[in-house]
C-alpha cells in the first residue's frame, strides 16, 4: 500500500520516506495528511482494539480462576474397601482426561496472552504467516487467532480426522 507520493513519484513536501518490513517504500504522513492525521489514525486503532482486548482479558481472568480452582482442589481419599480393579482403571482415565483439559486451558491462556501482546505491539489482526490483514469476522469469532483463514486452511490441509 502506498501513501502520499502517488505512483512512485517523489514524496510530497513535508513527508518522510520509510522502509517497511516487506521492503516497500511508503511516504508518511498519508496523502493530504498531517501528523494530526496519523495521531487520529492511531487513536481510531486503539478504539478498534478496545473490545477485543476487553474480551481477551475477561476470558483470561475466567481461565486463570478455573485453573487456580482446579489446581487447589485435593483428590478425595479412597480406602481399601472402595478400590476395585475397575475403579482404579476408571480413576486413571479420569486423571488423564483432567490432565488433558488442564493442558488445553493452559494453551488457551498462552494464546490469549500472545494476542494481548500483539495488541500492545500493534501487530494484532495481521496473519503471522503471510502478513495480510485477518478478516474482522474471524477476529470477532476468536480475537486470539494468529492466521488468516487461507493460511489456517493451508496448515490444516494435511490433517485427517481419526476414524473408527
Amino acid at each position: 500500500m502506498r501513501f502520499g507520493g502517488g505512483h512512485g513519484g517523489p514524496p510530497r513536501t513535508g513527508s518522510a520516506k520509510k522502509q517497511t518490513s516487506q521492503g516497500f517504500d511508503t511516504n508518511f504522513p498519508p496523502e493530504g495528511g498531517t501528523t494530526k492525521t496519523l495521531f487520529m489514525m492511531k487513536q481510531k486503532t486503539k478504539r478498534d482494539h478496545e473490545e477485543p482486548r476487553r474480551r481477551l482479558i475477561a476470558e483470561q481472568d475466567a481461565l486463570a480462576q478455573t485453573i487456580n480452582a482446579s489446581a487447589g482442589s485435593p483428590e478425595p481419599p479412597l480406602d481399601s474397601h472402595q478400590i476395585r480393579p475397575a475403579t482404579g482403571a476408571l480413576r486413571d482415565q479420569l486423571k488423564a482426561v483432567e490432565a488433558g483439559v488442564a493442558q488445553v486451558r493452559l494453551e488457551r491462556l498462552e494464546q490469549i496472552n500472545s494476542a494481548l501482546q500483539r495488541i500492545d505491539d500493534g501487530t494484532w489482526g495481521r496473519c503471522s504467516t503471510c502478513g495480510k490483514q485477518i478478516d474482522p469476522r474471524r477476529l470477532d469469532a476468536d480475537p486470539a487467532v494468529i492466521t488468516c483463514i487461507d493460511c489456517a486452511s493451508a496448515a490444516g490441509a494435511g490433517f485427517r480426522a481419526p476414524t473408527l
